[in-house]
């Protein structure tokens, strides 16, 4: 009966590591994608801001050729 009652708590005291080895693991496999995350969201906040950016430049270079447009069309009025 003596090395039945050492094997249990043997067997209980590893089951706790484990245990505690597991819920580590789990913690550092948390905290990793919520790092991940954060670049990956980071990363589409930036990539959203320059898409935005050269939207407006688009925008711009178009009022520019729009007016450029409008320009020659009332010089050659003129020149008429």
């Amino acid at each position: 009966m003596a090395g039945g009652g050492v094997t249990v708590p043997a067997a209980t005291t590893p089951d706790f590591g484990v245990d505690s080895l597991v819920h580590q693991k789990l913690e550092e496999t948390s905290a990793s994608l919520a790092a991940a995350l954060q670049a990956v969201e980071d990363k589409i906040l930036r990539q959203e801001d320059s898409v935005d950016e050269q939207k407006t430049t688009v925008s711009i270079l178009d009022d520019i050729g729009s007016m450029f447009d409008d320009l020659a069309d009332q010089l050659d009025a003129m020149l008429e």
